[in-house]
């Protein structure tokens, strides 16, 4: 029995795998912290003996891609490599991927020199991690997450964790709805959690969810359904902002709804300035919304009446709407103004641990993507652009791994022409794609069940717990994991000379972790509070340390 990450996604929940014969079988880890397997997880197996797998590296001959050794293959990506270095340009390699290998793949950025590691955000959950960075401090889906088996009331939007891919986070819904949990879901369809846990549906017309959420804002405001002390303590609701130029003054006012005159200007603090937000289209909800208001008078009396064990669940998927940003940063200022944050039951800060592989970042230029997007968490159509234009500066090489960029990205013209246009395409990957025709060299990457892998933080809890990656076969072709094709192009390209070995022990030394207490169990919980951290003990990491009614980045970038 081997211990695993199911890598059918993103969110490597715990599992064991088993090899009787021939035959590999996994099932859930249940002594794992995030344990579970879905549909996707439990067809992993299929994976090795599928008759598409790459089987071995490929190398581009005129028109074709032909088999080719490790050797010759590595030769090539280290030569096309070399140039850019050679040059003084590391920055015009792009390096894109979804989630897995983030840790190794920052490493490998790092050391070559390029700021370009760009994910999937802009097509994903972009949207609602930009809003938690402003409002928040926090980052992507797994830095907050409601701590559901203690929750009384969770408003979901548009979001459907049923049918999702994280089987314990149904789990611990189900714990919480065993102690009374009410549910509310705001979607235009009826999904499988509005249709089987919903207490109350509320069908929305598509892209109007900000509309929504701000005239709840209104009606909490106006009914003083707001915690005071919190938004005094802990937030910028109190700050005085200029209403000609929303510029701040770097005052306060105790009176969080305050306006008037300073200094010959007309004045008002952020909290005021939002209600004024939602006045606007709170008289209209119906029309923009489809929404009755009685909705809002539901959703609003249930948060502020179970505060803080109530919460409005923070998203995933998001990017919808070209509003979708604003959409979150009112999700997340509601959950704010009940006084919610890290309370037990509300909107609870992971302490997930992170582990840093690189001791230099060598990148001197700013990422290509936040020339034009400063704020972005991924925009990356912008490496297209700079393919195609040589604008802000020229993307010549791009490694792609474990993704399809023609099935990834929207405006697939643009998509094929940057790639047609590449100077030299790397793909690293267990599959043939639509992205891998476009290759000049591929790199058979071995399933996860012949791979081991790092000790890495679990995904997807609110405790710091770390897990191991044991392979449960040893590989059936002749491919490679990705640390070790990374650390082999390390080695190559004069950037490090480190092994799986040294990389593991340096990670067990930054957590403190016995390799051999690690290795038995599969996965160690450490030490730390779970709940009243932030902001109470620690501050927020946005520019004020507070909760962002009124953003200081977004006015620092002219939003």
């Amino acid at each position: 029995m081997a211990f695993l990450r199911c890598y059918m996604c993103k969110n490597t929940c715990g599992i064991i795998a088993t090899v009787e014969g021939k035959t590999v079988r996994v099932a859930p880890n249940k002594n794992h912290p995030q344990p579970g397997i879905c549909g996707r997880g439990a067809a992993g197996p299929y994976l090795l003996t599928h008759p598409d797998r790459l089987r071995t590296p490929l190398i581009r001959e005129g028109d074709s891609l032909v088999p080719t050794d490790w050797e010759t293959a590595l030769n090539e990506v280290v030569k096309r490599l070399k140039e850019l270095l050679d040059e003084g340009h590391p920055e015009y390699l792009a390096i894109t991927f979804h989630d897995y290998g983030k840790e190794l793949l920052e490493r490998f950025a790092a050391l070559y020199g390029t700021p370009n590691l760009i994910g999937h955000e802009s097509v994903c959950h972009g949207p609602r991690t930009v809003a938690a960075r402003l409002v928040l401090g926090a980052e992507g889906p797994r830095s907050i997450d409601p701590d559901y088996p203690n929750s009384k009331f969770v408003v979901f939007i548009g979001r459907n964790p049923l049918e999702g891919i994280v089987p314990d986070i149904v789990r611990r819904i189900e714990e919480g709805r065993r102690k009374g949990m009410k549910i509310a879901v705001v979607d235009p369809r009826k999904s499988a959690i509005a249709q089987r846990y919903a207490d109350r549906w509320i069908p929305i017309k598509p892209g109007t969810d900000t509309a929504f959420l701000l005239s709840v804002i209104y009606y909490m405001i106006k009914n003083k359904m707001y915690d005071e002390d919190f938004l005094r303590r802990y937030s910028n609701a109190g700050l005085l902002v200029h209403e000609d130029d929303l510029s701040p003054t770097n005052e306060y006012s105790d009176d969080l709804l305050y306006e008037g005159v300073k200094g010959g200007r007309r004045v008002a603090t952020a909290f005021y300035l939002l209600m004024k937000e939602g006045e606007k289209v709170y008289p209209r909800l119906k029309m923009i919304t489809g929404v009755d208001y009685d909705d809002v008078k539901y959703v609003a009396e249930n948060l502020w009446d179970n505060r803080p064990t109530a919460v409005i669940d923070d998203g995933w998927h998001t990017s919808f709407s070209n509003d979708s940003t604003y959409t979150w940063m009112a999700a997340f200022i509601i959950n704010a103004m009940i006084g919610n944050l890290d309370k037990k039951g509300g909107l609870v800060f992971a302490k997930r641990v992170r582990v840093k592989l690189y001791d230099e970042n060598r990148a001197k230029v700013k990422r290509v993507d936040k020339v034009r997007y400063p704020l972005t968490e991924a925009a990356f159509q912008e490496v297209y652009r700079a393919v195609l234009t040589g604008t802000p500066y020229p993307i010549k090489a791009l490694m792609v791994v474990g993704t399809n960029l023609d099935g990834r990205d929207p405006n697939s013209d643009m998509v094929r022409r940057a790639l047609q246009a590449l100077d030299f395409l790397v793909v690293v990957d267990i599959m043939p794609s639509d992205v891998t025709q476009y290759a000049d060299v591929v790199l058979a990457e071995s399933t996860y069940l012949e791979r081991d892998e790092l000790p890495l933080p679990v995904g997807w809890t609110l405790e710091p717990w770390i897990d191991v990656h044991q392979r449960a076969v040893d590989p059936l072709y002749d491919t490679k994991p990705l640390w070790w094709i990374l650390f082999e192009l390390e080695r190559r390209l004069g950037l490090a000379n480190d092994t799986f070995e040294s990389v593991e022990s340096e990670i067990l030394q930054q957590l403190g972790i016995s390799k051999e207490e690690l290795y038995s169990r599969g996965s160690v919980k450490l030490n730390a509070e779970l709940y009243e951290v932030y902001p109470y003990k620690r501050e927020l990491s946005t520019p004020s340390g507070k909760v962002e009614v009124y953003s200081t980045l977004l006015y620092e970038y002219g939003y």
